[in-house]
């Protein structure tokens, strides 16, 4: 390859190369004898400056590989970035996401009950609530992370291609720098709507999605559950809440401040705005949503069995009353927005999990390596 690239070079410039023969000899003698000696040895100094010795061309080849290498490095660091940024707005988002419900109000209803048949239908209320809180936090979280992948891969691919374009008249490798220039910091600072409203949002849509899933399954607070069955209704409620947040390109609506907004926003940071709302319109995202929750749901049930006594009976198949996991279920929807509960850890775990899904880091890289 380097010796055709160099051939042709010498083809290129062969009217120099005559030049220089009629200049020295001006003959037709020296045009047939010296001049392909001449290109000759040309070539053979060429070659010697370009490709060196054998170890000079195994040095190119590791050159090239390390390339690969640094694009592969920079794209792992933007994913551990866009997770800590989501770790970041935890605290944040589960101070509103509890304020979305009124779990001590529906048990002290429990208590104030007068009979047996207001009492149970002051268990059905507040078995709604754990259920929407649970699946809610669950929901939150790994569209939280969803979320946040596609703007830092995004932030990622700009910076990039600018060094790039900068660093590529010094030969070197384009390696995004550590520096996110003024622009895409605007970028980020525009997209905290969803830890807002985004609490509010999904726990209004999580909740009719559990009120229609629970009477589908005739669920009561007396109704046996086993960890088979609670994965199945956390993926049902789950695909229910993404007909409101998410199907019909609803994602932008959901996670983005409406079009226009801030108007202070610049031109370069719009655009990025714009193009981050098309993705989350795409019927992809929706696509890959859907494989991470389906994927995940079963961390529920095992995290409860692994955490919670009161869920230990839903080990190895085994079966437990609805109404005895309420406590637990407020427990872990708490643990898995990160609040820190002693041998819980729900976030952390969650977070791994969604890390390690083949479906989202090939839709990651297709948004950080859109040529690919």
């Amino acid at each position: 390859m380097v010796v055709q690239r160099l051939w042709n070079f010498v083809k290129r410039h062969k009217k120099k190369f005559i030049f220089s023969g009629v200049a020295v000899g001006g003959a037709y003698i020296a045009y047939r004898i010296w001049l392909p000696r001449l290109q000759e040895r040309l070539l053979e100094r060429l070659l010697k400056e370009l490709s060196g010795s054998e170890e000079d061309l195994a040095a190119l080849t590791r050159g090239d590989g390390r390339k690969a290498r640094d694009k592969r490095a920079h794209f792992q660091h933007q994913q551990q970035v866009s997770d800590r940024y989501a770790r970041k707005g935890l605290k944040d988002f589960l101070v509103r996401h509890l304020g979305c419900f009124e779990i001590e109000a529906r048990q002290a209803k429990v208590s104030s009950a007068k009979d047996k048949e207001g009492k149970l239908a002051a268990l059905c209320e507040l078995q709604t609530e754990c259920l929407s809180m649970l699946v809610s936090s669950f929901y939150s979280l790994h569209l939280l992370l969803l979320f946040h992948r596609v703007e830092f891969n995004i932030v990622g691919r700009e910076m990039l291609a600018a060094d790039t374009v900068k660093l590529a008249a010094e030969g070197q490798a384009g390696v995004a720098s550590e520096t996110m220039p003024a622009h895409l910091e605007e970028f980020i600072n525009s997209t905290d709507y969803f830890l807002e409203h985004g609490p509010q949002k999904v726990a209004i849509a999580v909740r009719r999605a559990v009120e229609i899933c629970s009477n589908n399954r005739s669920l009561s607070p007396q109704t046996k559950v086993t960890s088979e069955s609670l994965t199945a209704f956390v993926r049902e409620v789950c695909q229910e809440a993404d007909r409101e947040l998410l199907a019909e390109s609803k994602g932008a609506v959901t996670l983005l401040p409406p079009e226009g907004q801030p108007a202070s926003l610049g031109n370069e940071a719009k655009n990025l705005l714009d193009e981050t709302r098309d993705y989350l319109e795409s019927p992809q995202l929706l696509e890959v949503f859907r494989n991470v929750t389906s994927a995940n749901a079963g961390r529920v049930a095992e995290l409860l069995v692994s955490t919670d006594a009161m869920a230990a009976s839903l080990r190895d198949g085994g079966c437990v009353a609805l109404a005895r996991l309420f406590g637990s279920f407020v427990t872990l929807s708490k643990s898995m927005l990160g609040q820190e509960i002693p041998e819980v850890g729900a976030a952390e775990d969650c977070i791994e999990q969604f890390g390690e899904n083949a479906i989202v880091a090939e839709f990651c890289e297709g948004l950080c390596f859109p040529a690919i």
